[in-house]
Order: structure tokens, then C-alpha cells, then sequence
């Protein structure tokens, strides 16, 4: 059970994260949602498809790691072996809250799960200087839990935007390696290439003018990435 409290340097200021288990935690992802301007990068290792949680209007595009649930392909017992890691599962046990004030303002604050199990005071990275500052890992999930707090509307609009323009379909993957039990996935959604070439010229228009023209494009480029991805999959299939 998750146990959050406000971070500050005064209570936490020997607080460390276990390096060592950031990939352990990061095992049990099998996707990750990703923000607008991640996908340029996410372009490079993963394949991108789009999924809308039961309590969302809009799907959001997503960084697909496995076939399973719990299952990350790219996690060994090295740690992560693509550079790029999304924000939402960078961010580690810390999330933005809103507190109020003494005034009333609600301001917002940065809270860590206390029962987190990376958590500890012996090993790993430090989130507080000696004298109180900053840590470079602390501003590091400053970062991230900014781009996640600033860029979730636009993210959402983008997917609102592609359903709008019924450019989204139900994708249905399924392969196996020489076997009777065949791997899929299923639930998730994908852009159809075709459909947005023949758009109308104002509606590319419009989606290029809000950023959107590219990102899609930044999705479906992403799917070269599903060949190594099951490539992945019977490697570890095969051990």
C-alpha cells in the first residue's frame, strides 16, 4: 500500500533511491504511456500504438515493452538496454500533488511513497545535497514529473484529435514461434497510414499546425520496431 508524503530536505535529507533495483521495479511494465514530445524519441526503440483506459475519453499513445502482462523485453539483468526511458516510469516513486496553503492556494508539491522498496538511507542516489540543494537525480524527476504534469492535456488532445479524424483502428497481433500457443496482443489501437495520406488538405493542415501531423507520423514509423520486438520475445522464448 502506497504511502505518500510531501518531500522536503529536512525530513528526507538522507533519503537515497536503490539504483540497482530501478530495472527490478521496471520489470513488471509491459507498456507505458508516453507525452507528445516523447515520441521522437520513443521513435528510435519502440513500437508506439495507442490505448484508452476505461476512465479517459481520449487514448494516448503508449510504448509497448512486452506481449504480457509484467512482461518488459527490454530490461536484463544489466538494467535497461535502450537509453531512452519514459518519463512515467522514470519518475520513480515520486508524483506532483497540490497542497493548500494558509491562504487557500493550492500550490503544488512533490510527494514520495514512503513504502516504496527502492527507497532507503544506506545505498543509491541521494535526492538532497549536503547543504540541502538539489540533487542531479532529484532534478532529474523534477523534470519528468513536470513534462507529465504540462503535457498530459496536449497528449490527450493529440488522441482526441486522431479519433476525431477516425484515424484510429483496433490492432490484433498475433505470431508464434513453431508452437501450438500462439502470443498476442490485443486492446490497444493504431493509426491508419492510408486514411490520414487521403485527409482533406485543411485537416492536415490542421493537425500539422497544433504538431500533431508529425507525431502521427513519429507512431507509425515506430512500428518498424514490432519485428525486433518479437525478435525479443523468441529469444527469451528460446532460452
Amino acid at each position: 500500500m502506497s504511502n505518500h508524503a510531501i518531500l522536503n530536505n529536512v525530513e528526507h535529507n538522507t533519503l537515497t533511491v536503490a539504483d540497482q533495483r530501478l530495472a527490478e521495479h521496471d520489470n513488471d511494465h509491459m507498456c507505458a504511456a508516453l507525452t507528445l514530445s516523447e515520441l521522437r524519441a520513443a521513435v528510435q526503440d519502440y513500437p508506439i500504438l495507442f490505448y484508452r483506459s476505461p476512465n479517459e475519453s481520449s487514448p494516448e499513445p503508449m510504448a509497448i515493452f512486452g506481449f504480457e502482462r509484467n512482461e518488459n523485453l527490454f530490461i536484463s539483468e544489466s538494467g535497461w538496454s535502450n537509453h531512452f526511458i519514459p518519463a512515467i516510469i522514470a519518475k520513480g516513486p515520486f508524483k506532483i500533488g497540490h497542497q493548500q496553503d494558509s491562504s487557500g492556494e493550492m500550490n503544488q508539491v512533490v510527494s514520495v511513497d514512503m513504502e516504496d522498496p527502492r527507497l532507503n538511507t544506506i545505498e543509491g542516489l541521494p535526492l538532497f545535497l549536503p547543504h540541502g540543494g538539489h540533487s542531479d537525480y532529484l532534478v532529474h524527476i523534477l523534470d519528468n514529473l513536470h513534462r507529465l504534469a504540462t503535457e498530459r492535456p496536449d497528449t490527450l488532445a493529440f488522441g482526441k484529435a486522431l479519433l476525431d479524424a477516425e484515424l484510429l483502428e483496433s490492432i490484433n497481433i498475433e505470431f508464434n514461434f513453431n508452437t501450438e500457443e500462439s502470443t498476442r496482443l490485443t486492446g490497444f489501437m493504431t493509426i491508419n497510414e492510408e486514411k490520414l495520406n487521403n485527409l482533406s488538405g485543411d485537416a492536415l493542415e490542421s493537425l500539422a499546425k497544433k504538431g500533431y501531423l508529425q507525431a502521427a507520423y513519429f507512431c507509425i514509423a515506430a512500428m518498424s520496431n514490432l519485428g525486433p520486438l518479437i525478435q525479443r520475445k523468441q529469444q527469451k522464448e528460446s532460452k
